[in-house]
């Protein structure tokens, strides 16, 4: 009898020390590893890239996840470098004071199979339910930052429509999510 008892101590401190879920901005373990398509949940650290947007948009629509922020590579939210979409359990609330998922070093974060990562890469950036972006040159939330963005079709542009002043393009090291 005491070495059930025992047995179920081990068992049950080993699951109490597994984390249910990655904390934000993490990256355990990809579903799929090839193509530039790719997705990652702040809410549980899971990424899965795939050949085509279609696949991407799928596997997205299948997930019990909102899409949270569109990062492209190219400008005018262009698909044809590939890009990555962000989701999460939960909408942003209409605040900014609070950062609600966050990155702090988006060069730990691979974006393709080949080992590139999302560190000064990105050119333009769309978000969703009620979410906006604020980028920051340095990694841990260092160094110059944007406004929070909805919307940027060119992150060089200088301030023109939607953007922030500055050039961004290919700037971005870390972000908060609000």
């Amino acid at each position: 009898m005491r070495k059930l008892i025992g047995s179920l101590f081990v068992i049950s401190a080993v699951l109490v020390a597994t984390p249910a879920s990655a904390s934000p901005g993490t990256e355990p373990a990809s579903t799929a590893s090839t193509g530039s398509y790719c997705s990652t949940s702040l809410s549980t650290g899971r990424s899965a890239c795939f050949e085509s947007e279609a696949a991407l948009k799928q596997h997205v629509s299948a997930s019990a996840e909102l899409d949270l922020v569109y990062l492209y590579n190219w400008y005018n939210f262009q698909g044809g470098g590939g890009y990555k979409v962000l989701t999460g359990s939960h909408a942003c609330s209409a605040e900014t004071n609070t950062a609600e998922y966050y990155d702090g070093n988006l060069g730990d974060n691979t974006w393709y199979p080949n080992g590139l990562n999302m560190n000064d890469s990105i050119t333009s950036v769309q978000t969703a339910n009620q979410c906006d972006i604020k980028f920051f040159e340095g990694t841990n939330f260092t160094g110059a930052a944007t406004p929070y963005i909805d919307k940027c079709s060119f992150l060089g542009g200088g301030g023109t429509g939607d953007c922030p002043a500055g050039s961004w393009n290919d700037r971005a090291s870390s972000y908060y999510i609000s």
